[in-house]
């Protein structure tokens, strides 16, 4: 009988003991369990950006149970919901997005609510602004054959959304329109038969999605004619240009000039119906003309061509001499050749050597050679083979590193770096009066990492009939405001001798007549200097002539 009772009374407790299995989440799921349906995987959607649009394929599902989808972007700031069809593909056209980046956001609903876990796939849409920075296809080469035929060579084609090319033109009254395939790795040309315009304009047409296009900005090639078609008479300053009517966009040309007495810009527009005509305010070397085309309201200019209304004749510089230099405690003349070679490092200088601050012996590497003389008349003389050196003056250059105690003033080659701010020149007398009214320097040719550094930055060039000039600062007249010489950031190319980069070409100056000239050099590149020992870059010290020339124009 205790047994029993000791039994009883452990059942009745292990029964008072246990609770409902769900006792802890029954408060959670009063409303049922939590369904959910199976989630979009990301690599099944298709989304294809559009011109301000997004077109969306979803794939048929083996869940049946979804009957619309819920699609977030922007940051779940916009959304909307599609019914869809479980059974079958579902494409959604979301209109009036933005411009930009996406990053979409996929949830799956039934009829009664329950959700799917979400999916994300990201897309670019397409706009104004992307096709703004589209790239017309480049042209190769452009030609009119003999028969009247213009071919045009495109480049290969290197963006796979490029699809074609739309050429436009307008001739003798009717519009013309051509295509090339921009899809077809072998089609590359296209052959226009009888084309008489002389302008066309084209663009390419992209698809960075399936179905809608975009147009790259217009390029417009635009002909002018060749320079021996044009006519000028000097007596009469009558001037005849070709008539282009065969094309419907040619407007007329315009005309530009430097006047030779102002050294003003002058502009005259010709219009179509009077292309030859007399133009009496014209008084210049030369003019550029330029075709006018009209394309989609706006006016087109060709590229210029110069017409020669004179000829340049430089000046003989047989009779040219340079000045010597004087010493400024003496004033004795210096002579202008160093007694000293060039041996890799600067020597001490002694009263024969020319300026310590601006011209040293000339780093040639063969002092035998007679053409490589160590001489102040490199820069006048008839080869580019040598070179007038001026040491650079203050700053991070040659001064900086070998300050030396002997001073010059006035005189072929010099400096005035106490008394007239840190000039550094060089003085040609001509030996009689002569007109001119332009100059040209020919820069050396080096084979050298910084052959801009060898090249003067600002130049002014005075005059003066004076001889005391040469000791006299004050007997001295600007020609010139500074000038920066053409082409002077730019490289001199060695093995080309006649490469425009390697002169300044003729440049235009007042109308002047002066025996004696000085070229003040007013800015230059200074030299670097190595930051582990301090020392200058000997190489870029110096600013090398090859040859100096001044011309008078000779006007038709």
């Amino acid at each position: 009988m205790k047994n029993k009772t000791v039994f009883f009374v452990i059942m009745a407790l292990i029964i008072n003991a246990c609770t409902p299995m769900d006792h802890n989440i029954k408060d959670f799921v009063k409303d049922g369990p939590v369904v959910y349906l199976t989630k979009l995987d990301p690599d099944d959607i298709t989304i294809v950006g559009e011109r301000e649009r997004a077109v969306i394929t979803l794939p048929a599902m083996k869940d049946l149970r979804p009957t619309k989808v819920l699609i977030y972007w922007a940051n779940r700031t916009q959304s909307r919901e599609f019914p869809i069809n479980p059974e079958v593909e579902t494409k959604i056209d979301l209109r009036e997005l933005k411009e930009g980046a996406y990053i979409f956001e996929f949830i799956l609903m039934d009829e009664v609510g329950n959700k799917s876990l979400t999916s994300t796939k990201s897309t670019d849409v397409y706009g104004s602004v992307y096709e703004t920075y589209l790239l017309n296809r480049s042209i190769s080469s452009d030609r009119l054959t003999a028969d009247g035929k213009r071919e045009i060579i495109f480049a290969k084609v290197t963006d796979a959304t490029m699809q074609m090319t739309l050429i436009e033109w307008s001739q003798n009254g009717t519009p013309q329109t051509r295509t090339i395939d921009a899809t077809d790795e072998g089609v590359n040309s296209i052959v226009i038969d009888d084309f008489t315009a002389s302008s066309f304009k084209y663009r390419t047409i992209y698809k960075p999605g399936n179905e809608d296009i975009f147009w790259s900005p217009p390029s417009y090639v635009l002909d002018n004619p060749d320079v021996g078609k044009v006519v000028y008479d000097g007596p009469t300053k009558r001037i005849e240009l070709p008539s282009l009517s065969n094309d419907d966009y040619w407007r007329g040309y315009e005309i530009r000039w430097i006047d030779r007495f102002t050294l003003d810009a002058k502009t005259y527009h010709v219009p179509s119906n009077a292309t030859s005509f007399n133009l009496p305010e014209y008084a210049a070397a030369e003019f550029y003309y330029s075709a006018l085309f009209q394309y989609d309201g706006d006016m087109k200019s060709s590229s210029s061509i110069a017409k020669s209304t004179s000829e340049r004749v430089n000046l003989n510089r047989t009779g040219w001499y340079v000045p010597l230099e004087t010493e400024i405690s003496t004033g004795r003349e210096l002579a202008n050749v160093s007694n000293g070679t060039w041996s890799g490092a600067y020597e001490a200088i002694t009263a024969k050597n020319k300026s310590p601050y601006l011209s040293q012996k000339l780093p040639y590497e063969n002092q035998s050679a007679p053409e490589r003389s160590n001489s102040p008349r490199a820069h006048i003389e008839g080869t580019d083979g040598t070179c007038l050196v001026l040491v650079k003056g203050p700053g991070t250059s040659f001064r900086t590193q070998h300050p030396y105690s002997i001073q010059h003033k006035y005189g072929g080659i010099s400096s005035i770096d106490v008394d007239f701010g840190k000039e550094i020149y060089f003085i040609i007398d001509m030996g009689k009066v002569e007109d001119f009214d332009y100059f040209r320097i020919v820069y050396r040719r080096i084979e050298a990492a910084n052959t801009v550094s060898y090249k003067p930055q600002g130049i002014q060039l005075y005059g003066s009939n004076d001889p005391a000039c040469i000791n006299d600062h004050s007997k001295w007249t600007a020609i010139t405001d500074r000038i920066e010489p053409p082409f002077c950031t730019m490289p001199t190319i060695q093995d080309q001798a006649t490469h425009v980069q390697n002169s300044t070409g003729n440049v235009p100056l007042r109308a002047s007549s002066y025996r004696y000239i000085k070229c003040s050099i007013t800015d230059w590149v200074e030299a670097l200097v190595d930051e582990e020992n301090g020392e200058v870059n000997r190489h870029m010290t110096t600013i090398q002539i090859a040859q100096f020339y001044l011309g008078q124009t000779i006007y038709f």
